[in-house]
């Protein structure tokens, strides 16, 4: 399955995304893994994104981050039906 995420939905999944990579994440607060920077990278680009289960378990990892606002609810439902 291909997805495109909206501009909103980029937004929050940037705030998701810096909050565990600079937040602490593997000790160093710098540590990114290969696969995170890549997809982080085509979802900000606006790539279609083939999701496959390692970029599904990277959203649902990023998302523990979520303060749970609605917008944020709308993402993690829209991730979990994936």
């Amino acid at each position: 399955m291909n997805i495109i995420f909206s501009d909103i939905e980029k937004k929050i999944i940037k705030i998701w995304y810096n909050s565990k990579v600079y937040g602490g994440h593997w000790g160093d607060n710098y540590f990114v893994l290969p696969e995170e920077e890549i997809l982080f990278n085509k979802i900000m680009n606006d790539f279609s994104i083939e999701i496959n289960p390692i970029y599904l378990r990277i959203l649902k990892y990023w998302a523990e981050e979520s303060s749970d606002t609605p917008e944020e609810e709308e993402l993690k439902k829209k991730i979990e039906s994936l």
